[in-house]
Order: structure tokens, then sequence, then C-alpha cells
């Protein structure tokens, strides 16, 4: 029942990113990123049967034209099937206390980060990939705080590790 519960929630999300948005252009190569970049000192973490590292961010603008976050992830699968970050795990930030909604990145054929397609990805038992996943911004002048739990956990399960750093997005 619980995988029932996790496919339709995994579903319901991959069409409301697929819904959002058609535009073609990322604003990576735009002229348009301000050009603040971070690589973490790496906030590693088993979160059930995964590991994950967060390894950095871009300030990026969504296709929207949004401020937005550009949070990049290392994800190893080490269960025993195939599966991909967006339905194993549950990256998530906060800016001034408040979850950030999730911004909207073109994935397609003239997307030049493959990160932001990679989240969709799937990978075999003990392979590991890195993947991008975008949030909108509340301001520019206020760190953010990045999670990442378990998707069984964001289910109503019990909790199974997390990841978490902030990044000042200033610098």
């Amino acid at each position: 029942m619980k995988k029932i519960v996790v496919v339709l929630f995994a579903v319901v999300m991959m069409f409301a990113f697929c819904a959002c948005g058609s535009s073609s252009d990322t604003n990576s190569d735009s002229g348009s990123n301000d050009g603040k970049t971070e690589q973490a000192d790496t906030a590693k973490a088993t979160v059930g049967d995964y590991d994950v590292a967060i390894k950095g961010f871009e300030v990026i603008k969504d296709d929207e034209g949004k401020d937005a976050i550009a949070v990049t992830f290392d994800f190893t699968n080490n269960s025993e099937e195939n599966i991909n970050f967006d339905y194993a795990l549950y990256g998530q930030c906060f800016q001034n206390g408040v979850e950030l909604d999730f911004g909207t990145i073109y994935n397609g054929e003239d997307t030049t980060d493959p990160g932001f397609d990679n989240l969709y990805k799937e990978i075999q038992p003990g392979a590991s990939i890195e993947v991008k996943q975008a949030f909108l911004l509340q301001d520019l002048e206020n760190p953010v705080t990045v999670e990442v739990l378990s998707m069984n956990e964001i289910m109503g399960g019990e909790s199974e590790g997390k990841a978490e750093t902030e990044f000042d997005i200033t610098k």
C-alpha cells in the first residue's frame, strides 16, 4: 500500500513539474545569472537506502524569470531496485523560516545543464548521479537552508535520516 501511495505522489509531482512553464531557456547562458555560486562543505548523509551529498548552489533565473536557487546533489542508490532521486528523496529549501516553492526549469533537448534532467533518471543499485533541483527565492539577501529527507518520511513513515546545510547566497 505504501508503494502505491508513493508512486501516486511521484506521478502527481511529475505532472506538476511538467505543467509549469514551457520556455526552452534555462537562463544559465543568457547572462541573467548574477554569478552567485558556491560549493558547500559537502553535507553528506545516508537517508534510508540512499547516500546524498548537498554539493553546492547557483543563483539563477527560472523559466518565468524569477530568482531561484539551483541546488546540486550527489545521489547514490544503495537499494536493491532501480530508482530516481525524485522518487526516493525529497529535497526542500527554506528561507526566512519558510519552505520555498519549486522553480520551473525546462528539461529538453536544448537544456545546457543535464543535472536538472537527472532528477528523473533512474539509476541502478550501486550507481551515483549528479542531480540539480531549483527553488524560488524570497529574496537575495538571506541564507537558504537545504534539507533532504526520504520520500518514505514525507509520506508519513518513520525518519530515515536527513542531510542538511545552509548557503549564504550573498557571497
